[in-house]
């Protein structure tokens, strides 16, 4: 008998990730979390110093805090390496399995009616915000407002959006986009061991591009590698694990590992850089072969969390400045650990919770590839009545 779904699957199921291609990971979604828990948890970190500076201290409790925190900035970088994964899957299905030629036409359009009218609406919304609640100038926003919409932003300017600062990271991510069916042209090589090792050869040409060249981090050519990274483990995934390969503790350990590594070399510069991406890599193999991490990740909570992660990751800084100007006054001959355990435990669920109506009201809609042509379908039922209406009265 079959005991129906669960009281967190009832309860997440409204928030859950529409999915169009037949086919979820809820391994991805884990892994989604953890960055945008990252991310979340680094930017509160920076808001905590900026808005109580008379709480950071020098004891071990502020440092050991501080450090961690500083982490976060990782969150950023393992998007892109899911990035390179999510995006790849289609692309490598169709040279190693023999699946379906991806439409580049549809493809192309796909990313513009999935991901454009949330960021268009976010960045509306910013703009309304900073103009009638901030007063700032219109006219000397108006210029960045349509170069973020755009994605041109730091490109143009050198500086990361003035309407919503952390979208420096759709910009690459957009970069990528555009140029991932011809990086993809890697799968077409048949040869396992040369086709990941060439894989491993871009990885490390994106590390040099990034450190020896001078590229920004700002930019896909200052990203490639961790883009590139999330192929690697494409190409595993489809070469062996999708077909329910046994969970092995031994991978758990590795993923352990990885993730302690990511925290050991931050502070070591160009070790960090040079690491970072078999860190990452390392780190997600554990969340498809690990006996522990693939069933945390796959747990109904982090998963909806993880779905919900662009909604959250385009307002998260917003609620964090607009609580926090809030509380920050209470807080102000706080110690910084527990000023930062204060704003985390009383910011944080109001994130979740808005951005969860944020997500079901401005983001999931857009997840259903059909809603472009059931959009035109209304606005022609409604044109043909007016139509008729109107011809009725000339009657």
């Amino acid at each position: 008998m079959n005991p129906g779904p669960s009281i967190s699957e009832r309860l997440t199921r409204p928030f859950s990730r529409v999915t169009s291609s037949g086919s979820f990971i809820p391994q991805i979604d884990g892994l989604r979390f953890i960055a945008i828990l990252a991310v979340f948890l680094f930017h509160l970190g920076i808001f905590v110093k900026a808005s109580v500076p008379a709480a950071a201290g020098a004891g071990w409790a502020d440092a050991v805090l501080g450090h961690l925190i500083d982490k976060g900035d990782l969150g950023v970088q393992l998007f892109f390496a899911i990035s390179g994964f999510v995006l790849a899957l289609p692309f490598a299905a169709h040279f190693l399995e023999g699946g379906s030629r991806v439409r580049l036409g549809q493809y192309y359009l796909r990313r513009v009616t999935r991901l454009e009218p949330p960021y268009l609406i976010n960045l509306a919304l910013l703009f309304t915000l900073l103009v009638f609640i901030n007063h700032q100038p219109a006219r000397e926003l108006l210029p960045n407002l349509f170069a973020s919409a755009g994605y041109v932003s730091y490109l143009t300017s050198g500086q990361p959006s003035l309407i919503n600062s952390v979208a420096w990271s759709l910009e690459v991510e957009v970069q990528f986009y555009l140029l991932a069916p011809v990086l993809s042209l890697v799968f077409a090589i048949a040869s396992p061991s040369v086709r990941r090792g060439t894989i491993a050869a871009t990885i490390l040409a994106g590390v040099l591009l990034q450190q020896g060249l001078g590229f920004t981090e700002k930019t896909l050519l200052g990203n490639l590698q961790y883009f590139m990274a999330g192929f690697f483990l494409c190409d595993l995934y489809l070469g062996a694990w999708k077909r329910k390969t046994a969970a092995n503790w031994r991978w758990d350990l590795g993923a352990l590992l990885a993730w302690v590594a990511m925290d050991a070399v931050h502070r070591l510069g160009a070790a960090w850089a040079w690491s970072l991406p078999g860190l990452i890599l390392i780190a997600y193999c554990g969340a498809f072969r690990g006996a522990v991490f693939a069933k945390v990740l796959a747990n109904p909570w982090p998963v909806t969390i993880g779905g919900m992660c662009y909604t959250i990751y385009l307002y998260h800084y917003f609620f964090i400045s607009f609580a926090g100007r809030f509380i920050a006054p209470w807080l102000r001959n706080v110690p910084f650990p527990v000023a930062y355990l204060v704003q985390f435990l009383l910011i944080a669920p109001i994130v979740l919770v808005v951005g969860a109506v944020l997500f079901a009201i401005f983001e999931r809609p857009f997840m259903n590839r059909e809603w472009p042509a059931r959009v035109a379908a209304i606005f022609k039922a409604k044109t043909s009545c007016a139509s008729l209406r109107l011809e009725k009265e000339v009657e």
